[in-house]
């Protein structure tokens, strides 16, 4: 099994793909906002029945939010969260498939929240009406 490594709030460099990001802004036009605002939403719900899954030490209901919170990265363009969230995932099926507790998750998904929370932050700011005007002046 790799090792789990996730990216640190602080250190979300490189973080996001700028190209799949505007991909997705030139895709969903006027429901952009929108969709976002419900792949945060999305989001912290999976991220918290991630936790949740944790605590419980549940392999099997690790592997469903997991799968949501990649998905939700990586629509946006969110590399880093999304490959945090791919290896719960697959360390979630793992764990499954050999009986096993996710235990070798627990460092990942501690990460998962703060990683979360830089993510949207740096898309809600790209995504705002008023620094797109900001960058065109």
């Amino acid at each position: 099994m790799r090792e789990c490594v996730v990216p640190e709030a602080n250190t979300m460099d490189g973080a996001i793909d700028w190209a799949v990001f505007e991909a997705a802004r030139a895709r969903m036009g006027g429901d952009f906002q929108r969709r976002l605002a419900f792949a945060r939403e999305d989001g912290k719900v999976a991220l918290e029945e991630i936790e949740e899954a944790m605590r419980a030490r549940s392999a099997v209901r690790l592997v469903k939010p997991a799968g949501t919170l990649k998905d939700c990265a990586y629509d946006f363009g969110a590399d880093a969260l999304g490959e945090a969230a791919e290896r719960v995932e697959q360390l979630a099926l793992h764990c499954v498939s050999t009986r096993d507790e996710p235990d070798e998750a627990l460092p990942l998904v501690a990460g998962l929240r703060g990683s979360f929370a830089a993510t949207f932050a740096e898309l809600d700011e790209a995504a705002s009406p008023l620094r797109r005007k900001a960058r065109a002046v």
